[in-house]
């Protein structure tokens, strides 16, 4: 899921979003890219069952990569050694030409 969060979900895709984790969950690796902190997903959700539901499945075994520094996006923007040798991600630093 990219760019998850970006406004509240509405009861049906509250229930589709709890089909897919459940569904996935201990079986397949699930992708959510975010600008919102992980803290407010559940407020995100509004529903407190159905976010414990989604949130447990979410990040029980999550590997959180949280992202500093300026948008790769922003004009100028370079970023150097973005990936090292062994494929895990380098802090790498972003900097204005």
């Amino acid at each position: 899921m990219d760019d998850w969060g970006l406004a509240p979900l509405a009861d049906r895709e509250r229930r589709d979003l709890l089909e897919v984790t459940e569904d996935r969950s201990g079986r397949h690796a699930t992708l959510v890219t975010s600008q919102v902190p992980v803290d407010h997903w559940h407020d995100l959700i509004r529903d407190a069952t159905c976010g414990d539901a989604i949130m447990d499945r979410l990040v029980h075994y999550a590997h959180r990569i949280t992202l500093t520094g300026a948008s790769l996006r922003s004009d100028g923007v370079r970023m150097s050694s973005p990936v090292s040798a062994s494929g895990a991600f380098n802090a790498a630093k972003a900097s204005n030409p």
